[in-house]
C-alpha cells in the first residue's frame, strides 16, 4: 500500500465534492461576465455543467489513484 497515492486519491475526491457543492463559487468561471449578465439562467446552468464534468474527471482520477495506492 503506497500511503502517499492513497492520500492523493482521497484529497482529489474530497476536492471534486467540494466543489460540485456549491459550482458558482468554488470553481474557475467557465463563463464571462457580459455572458452571465445578458442570460444569468442560462450562464448559471452553463457553470454548473462544466464545474460537474470537470468534478467528475478530478475524482475518478482519485478513485483510480485510490485503487492503484491499495494495489488493485
Amino acid at each position: 500500500m503506497k500511503l502517499v497515492v492513497v492520500g492523493l486519491g482521497v484529497f482529489l475526491i474530497a476536492f471534486a465534492v467540494y466543489t460540485v457543492s456549491d459550482p458558482m463559487s468554488r470553481a474557475r468561471p467557465w463563463v464571462s461576465v457580459r455572458e452571465l449578465e445578458r442570460d444569468s439562467t442560462g450562464a448559471k446552468k452553463k457553470q454548473e455543467i462544466r464545474t460537474v464534468i470537470y468534478a467528475t474527471a478530478t475524482g475518478l482520477t482519485g478513485i483510480m489513484f485510490v485503487l492503484f495506492g491499495l494495489g488493485f
